[in-house]
């Protein structure tokens, strides 16, 4: 496997949950009418190219036989753990302490977080609707521009 964008990373592929570096590493795949299913994790985001190499000897004529394939693939984060480091109150209705006042500016972050269970429950690879993603791993390759924010005030 090689890192493609970007170029480097600190992550291994697990595939079938054997490490896989950029060094090349012998795997095991059980084939059956011609295909094998495999598992890939990659607690990161980024391109990566997958190499599959196969050598043989033809015991009847001896000589060596050589297959090889590749593929890349991207790797997503599972979404967005949006937080704020100014002071907040966390209030959940109108008795509640005010975080900032109308037209007040306030400070945000945001961070492309890996995939857990527990915060895709319904396994579609997008993080649940309401899911805590504070615990999980951010991904130290993701790397965006021109990310638009979407709001939606609700009323109750």
């Amino acid at each position: 496997m090689s890192y493609v964008n970007p170029n480097t990373g600190t992550e291994d592929l697990l595939l079938n949950n054997n490490h896989i570096t950029t060094a090349g590493d012998n795997i095991s795949l059980n084939f059956n009418q011609g295909k094998a299913i495999i598992v890939l994790k990659y607690d990161d985001a980024g391109k990566i190219n997958l190499k599959a190499e196969y050598d043989s000897t033809d015991p009847d004529t001896n000589e060596t036989v050589n297959m090889e394939g590749y593929t890349e693939f991207i790797v997503k984060p599972l979404g967005f753990y949006i937080y704020t480091s100014d002071s907040n109150p966390e209030a959940f209705d109108a008795s509640g302490g005010v975080f900032k006042k109308a037209g007040e500016y306030f400070n945000f972050q945001a961070d492309a977080v890996c995939w857990t269970s527990s915060t895709d429950s319904d396994n579609d690879g997008y993080l649940d609707e309401g899911a805590d993603a504070s615990s999980n791993i951010v991904t130290k390759n993701y790397i965006s521009q021109n990310i638009f924010i979407n709001h939606n005030f609700g009323r109750t």
